[in-house]
């Protein structure tokens, strides 16, 4: 993109590509439901693409959160990221990587479990607690189609 781009700004485009393609997304569906040409337009239902979007955005992200809790070690010197070693580990410029990594690895973990989890959850939805599986069956279908 342009000359210097060092590993740190990589790691930034990183965290921030897929969200901006969950952006897009999200605004041609939320368009397309309030206009008629651009619904004919895009022909297709939102409910599986939003689903295989979000699967495969958190399959990046969690990548990216990975390599941003990696460190490294030598021998008289400070932990320092391994992917660039002027970047010391949980300095200035890895804590704000840190903090955003940890933020991901927050909401992934819980996707991932309610993914792990689907049939037991879709088996217990006539359970008080689970109802709330109910409210969100199309989007948890396509995951299973």
């Amino acid at each position: 993109f342009y000359n210097g781009l060092n590993s740190y700004a990589k790691t930034w485009l990183r965290l921030v590509f897929p969200l901006y393609l969950l952006f897009l997304i999200s605004m041609i569906v939320l368009v397309s439901r309030y206009s008629r040409t651009v619904s004919k337009l895009c022909r297709f239902n939102a409910v599986p693409v939003l689903a295989t979007l979000i699967w495969l955005i958190s399959s990046s992200l969690s990548r990216t959160a990975v390599t941003i809790f990696q460190y490294a070690t030598f021998d008289n010197s400070p932990v320092v990221w391994p992917y660039d070693g002027n970047i010391e580990y949980f300095g200035m410029e890895h804590a704000m990587l840190f903090s955003v990594g940890l933020l991901l690895i927050v909401f992934l973990i819980p996707y991932a479990m309610l993914l792990t989890f689907l049939p037991f959850f879709q088996a217990k939805s006539h359970l008080r607690l689970f109802s709330w599986v109910n409210k969100i069956k199309p989007f948890l279908d396509s995951y299973q189609a």
